[in-house]
């Protein structure tokens, strides 16, 4: 599932906006909630390939064991591309002088 955060203003999409986001091309309605089986397209391509030599490395440099997800990928890589800027960023959630960025 995938949906722009909307409410409140702090690091939603309303703020992303004001600092020139623009909606992604394949995610273009900002109200729709958007549903899949797998892992989009447009994320999907992010991930690194199985196929490159240093891929166990890559797993273990990250942590990650063999049965790892696409999203454990993804979110370890921040799904960095040398073509755009996009990057998939884990939330930091803070409260009081405590931050956590798995939100427990």
């Amino acid at each position: 599932m995938f949906h722009y955060e909307w409410n409140e203003y702090r690091r939603k999409l309303p703020e992303a906006m004001d600092h020139g986001y623009s909606p992604h091309l394949a995610f273009r309605d900002t109200q729709k909630i958007y549903v899949s089986d797998v892992l989009f397209g447009p994320f999907a391509r992010r991930l690194p390939d199985r196929r490159r030599p240093d891929f166990q490395l890559l797993l273990k440099e990250h942590g990650l064991s063999m049965d790892y997800t696409e999203m454990d990928l993804l979110r370890v890589t921040g799904g960095r591309l040398a073509t755009d800027s996009y990057e998939f960023v884990a939330p930091i959630y803070v409260q009081g002088n405590h931050f956590d960025f798995n939100g427990t």
